[in-house]
């Protein structure tokens, strides 16, 4: 098994070398051991894959036990980590773990970029600094070009001030840096479906065709945006038969059904939707409230949908709140009723109180 991770490990650093993409910053430094080399790499490639993060959280703390030094290791620990909780409102219950990883990244080294990125992104979520965090990112970035992991976290920062427009910028100059990760081009193509781009989302699904189930949630999403029902079936076969009865393609399946005119059919699909919730999901406590809104929207409960969209926002589910930045286009078209309703319009003013803060907003020049 290490010799398969080696030889892993050996092409990626041929491909990113001719690339010039820095995951790590500073010089190379040596592993202690094989086993920690190991353990980081197996890590690493759950983070790249966006997948069972899990499974990434696993590993990257045994490469850490094992070498406690390896910051790069930490780096990786606090972004999957974050992501879960930024991502998956059931994991917000590891927000002290994450504070336990910042301060050992800041013990090891109180000035990493990595470390002064993830502060930054976590300032934005939780205390809506909105102008000093993305001043810090965008200096960031343009300190380290190539890092992957501060472009990202800059991209959140951008998606939080709704200038989706500079999201799909910052993760089109990702893509084009870590072509080979299905997490990175998945993120673009969101980006772009947020921003309204969506002849540009369908162009750049082709590179995402071999890169797994990532390359299945896009396409889904692209195929829901454009209309195009055919394609959506044919996902949702496709990913089901790869990774089962996940939560995501029961709701995709059910909203086609809905499409479809077969109702009958969707609520059947939907009355089973709590045994069908991703392992990130069964972890951490069940559906979303984000995810019991689009439940209820699709069977025509709009009362209900309203009542979990409260909820979703009141809890500051990152779902609920980018779907009300114009994210979701389909929705939009498909339950026009829903987003006219007074009473949804109610719910965006009282949580979007400070909104017109977010428009004052400068943003620097970007270095890509």
């Amino acid at each position: 098994m290490s010799d398969i991770f080696a030889v892993q490990d050996d092409i990626s650093a041929a491909i990113l070398s001719a690339l010039n993409i820095r995951f790590a910053l500073g010089q190379p430094r040596a592993f202690a051991g094989v086993d920690a080399y190991e353990a980081f790499l197996k890590g690493r490639d759950y983070v790249n894959r966006g997948i069972q993060p899990n499974k990434a959280i696993v590993w990257l703390n045994e490469a850490i036990r094992l070498d406690p030094a390896n910051m790069e290791a930490w780096r990786l620990l606090v972004t999957v980590t974050w992501n879960l909780i930024y991502n998956t409102p059931q994991a917000k219950q590891l927000r002290p773990q994450l504070q336990i990883y910042l301060d050992e990244m800041e013990a090891l080294d109180p000035n990493h970029p990595g470390l002064l990125a993830a502060k930054a992104s976590v300032a934005i979520a939780e205390e809506r600094s909105y102008q000093s965090s993305i001043d810090t990112l965008v200096r960031l970035a343009t300190e380290n070009p190539n890092d992957v992991g501060i472009l990202q976290n800059l991209s959140e920062g951008f998606i939080a001030i709704r200038r989706f427009d500079l999201a799909a910028q910052t993760m089109r100059h990702v893509a084009s840096l870590d072509p080979l990760s299905p997490y990175s081009r998945g993120s673009y193509i969101a980006a772009l479906l947020a921003a309204g781009e969506l002849d540009l989302a369908k162009s750049e699904l082709e590179p995402l065709e071999q890169l797994g189930a990532i390359a299945r949630f896009s396409s889904m999403e692209v195929a829901l945006s454009t209309g195009d029902l055919v394609t959506l079936e044919t996902d949702i076969e496709s990913g089901r038969a790869a990774i089962g009865n996940n939560s995501f393609y029961v709701r995709r399946e059910a909203l086609l059904r809905r499409l479809q005119g077969d109702n009958r059919r969707a609520a059947e699909l939907l009355a089973d939707l709590r045994n069908a919730s991703s392992p990130v999901s069964k972890d951490y406590g069940g559906l979303s409230y984000s995810d019991q809104q689009e439940a209820a929207l699709i069977l025509g409960r709009l009362d209900d949908a309203l009542h979990f969209f409260d909820k979703a926002m009141a809890a500051g589910e990152q779902q609920a709140i980018s779907g009300t930045y114009g994210g979701y286009h389909a929705f939009r078209k498909i339950f026009p009723e829903y987003y006219s309703d007074p009473r949804y319009i109610e719910i965006l003013e009282k949580y979007h109180a400070d909104d017109a803060s977010l428009a004052e907003v400068a943003v620097p020049g970007l270095p890509f």
